[in-house]
């Protein structure tokens, strides 16, 4: 970061990232958190989507409501799933500002 004082006041610029021979078209990794969790107080699961950045969302809410995601997702869960907490990571890859599809890298179970 460059700082620069102009007439008693304190500017702080950012300078411009050099993203090489991609020019900003290179994949990028985001994640995201999937949760269906019982809540002992309804009786009623409850789902939670959460990205680090917007396209990680983007990714979890394609997850669960792609069928084809959503299925081999649930391969990977054990068979009683439904009546446990289940926990699920995802990765996915930006590009452009858009998130590719889903690839689920952990699961946890309780």
């Amino acid at each position: 970061m460059t700082t620069i004082m102009s007439a008693g006041s304190l500017i702080a610029r950012t300078p411009k990232r050099n993203l090489g021979p991609c020019s900003g078209t290179c994949p990028t990794p985001d994640y995201a958190i999937v949760a269906r969790i019982h809540d002992n107080v309804t009786g009623q699961p409850v789902i939670v989507l959460a990205g680090i950045l917007r396209q990680g969302t983007e990714a979890a809410g394609e997850l669960v409501s792609n069928p084809v995601y959503l299925n081999a997702m649930l391969e990977k869960a054990p068979k009683t799933w439904g009546q446990m907490n289940l926990e699920v990571v995802i990765e996915t890859h930006v590009i452009e500002g858009h998130p590719g599809p889903p690839t689920v890298i952990a699961i946890e179970n309780w």
